[in-house]
């Protein structure tokens, strides 16, 4: 998520280090509350489910500041969709875990293979290839454009500090 927050804030190193500033918070709250041996039993599955949900969720405050400061049709050129669908993945997967589908149905049956948390892994593995393929998409327009994602306004007013390509022969 980093680099997603890197490349969609460019130009506002400000609301870059906020944003990853609260990723970093959510991300070691998610290693203290897995890795921790209080929450290795039963009862602690859907407070760890939460903080899967919360960190998968947490994509959608950053992605939405971008959409309102770069516009919806910029953003689907920049590989949007793809975090979008990261997002909904990651989200899918806490909860089936949560919720412990399939086994709560078919008890026995998913055993050995297809149980919530197999299937969490697999949710995440999508998600962190659409995670990249976005990270790609977002990379690919920083450098064609070779300038901010937004014009950068100065005190003097000026607007555009874009350098113009011109090919040295």
């Amino acid at each position: 998520m980093i680099p997603v927050i890197h490349y969609l804030f460019y130009c506002y190193l400000k609301l870059k280090t906020i944003y990853i500033g609260v990723l970093l918070g959510l991300s070691i709250a998610s290693i203290i509350g897995t890795s921790s041996a209080a929450c290795a039993k039963p009862r602690c599955r859907p407070f760890k489910a939460i903080l899967f949900i919360a960190l998968g969720l947490y994509g959608a405050a950053p992605a939405t500041h971008a959409c309102i400061l770069h516009g919806f049709p910029r953003m689907f050129q920049m590989g949007f969709l793809y975090l979008c669908i990261m997002a909904v993945t990651y989200i899918a997967g806490g909860v089936i875990y949560a919720v412990r589908v399939p086994e709560r149905f078919f008890p026995g049956r998913f055993d050995i293979v297809g149980q919530s948390h197999q299937i969490l892994h697999i949710a995440v593995i999508v998600a962190v290839y659409l995670h990249f393929y976005g990270i790609c998409c977002l990379f690919h327009t920083v450098i064609r454009t070779e300038q901010c994602l937004m014009p950068i306004t100065l005190k003097l007013g000026v607007t555009d500090l874009s350098v113009s390509s011109t090919s040295v022969e």
